[in-house]
């Protein structure tokens, strides 16, 4: 199983494309983040941890792959630029605060399979 444990906040990339078999997002992964704009997820991932794109704040739009099974607490905690959220179609539920303070966010593309909203 590969793992995403940190991407180094100080890179100078614009935009990101997590490796093709990584299935687990960890913890804080892309914390900070300031430079990226984009970051495209493989169809690898499976899990996306507690405020994984945390504080990510030019991060603009992310669309989160029909493998992903699991999405923790907080993972676009703070990202302020973010407008556009679009999750998988069989998701039944979210972590909490999974989009708290992301004053600009606009569009989240809710499937129907969704149980219920956090807080």
């Amino acid at each position: 199983m590969t793992v995403l444990y940190w991407y180094p906040a100080k890179k100078d990339l614009k935009s990101y494309t997590i490796p093709f078999g990584v299935v687990s997002i960890e913890r804080y992964a892309f914390n900070k983040c300031f430079n990226l704009f984009s970051i495209t997820i493989p169809h690898s991932v499976q899990t996306i941890n507690n405020y994984a794109f945390s504080e990510c704040m030019n991060l603009t739009s992310i669309v989160i792959p029909p493998s992903v099974i699991s999405i923790c607490k907080g993972p676009f905690y703070h990202c302020t630029n973010l407008v556009s959220i679009t999750l998988p179609p069989h998701i039944q539920s979210l972590g909490k605060c999974f989009a708290t303070e992301c004053e600009s966010l606009s569009h989240v593309e809710l499937p129907s399979s969704l149980e219920s909203i956090p807080p």
